[in-house]
C-alpha cells in the first residue's frame, strides 16, 4: 500500500491477515495510528510507516506485534514516543524515528530518559536511529 494517498484506514482493514509478515504503509498521508488497526497482525515482522503525516500514535498501537523486528516511523509529525510501543518486542532489531516534529517528555518519564533508554537497550539488538529530531529532553544514557 506504499505510495498512495491513504489518509485513513478502517479498523478492519487488516482483520484477516494474521500471517502477514511485512506491511508497507509508507509514503501515504496517514495522520494517526489507533489501538485497533494492527491488533490482528500477530506475525508481522516489518512495519513501514515512514513518510506519512502521523502525529499521534496510540500507546497500544503496536501491542500485539510480538514478532516485530523492524519499525520505521521517520518523516512524520510525531511529537511523543511512548515506551509502551516497544514493550514485549523481543525480536525488535531496528527502530527508526528520524525527522519528526520533536520529541517531548512522556508523563511517566522523560523520553529517551534513563527508563526508556533501558527499554531500548534491553529490547533492541540492532539500531535505534533518532537523527534530525528536535529532541527537547534527553537524559543520560
Amino acid at each position: 500500500l506504499s505510495y498512495n494517498r491513504l489518509e485513513f484506514l478502517n479498523d478492519n482493514t487488516f482483520k484477516n491477515l494474521e500471517n502477514l509478515k511485512i506491511l508497507q504503509l509508507d509514503n501515504n498521508k496517514l495522520l494517526y495510528m489507533n489501538d485497533i488497526l494492527l491488533q490482528n497482525l500477530l506475525n508481522l515482522e516489518e512495519l513501514y510507516l515512514n513518510d506519512n503525516r502521523i502525529s499521534l500514535v496510540h500507546s497500544k498501537a503496536f501491542q500485539n506485534l510480538k514478532n516485530l523486528k523492524i519499525i520505521r516511523l521517520e518523516n512524520n509529525e510525531i511529537i511523543l514516543i511512548n515506551p509502551n510501543w516497544f514493550e514485549d518486542k523481543n525480536q525488535l532489531y531496528e527502530i527508526t524515528v528520524c525527522n519528526n516534529k520533536g520529541i517531548l517528555s512522556h508523563s511517566r518519564c522523560s523520553i529517551y530518559g534513563e527508563e526508556n533508554i533501558n527499554v531500548f537497550k534491553k529490547e533492541i539488538r540492532g539500531n535505534l536511529n533518532l537523527d534530525t529530531n528536535r529532541i527537547i529532553i534527553f537524559n543520560k544514557i
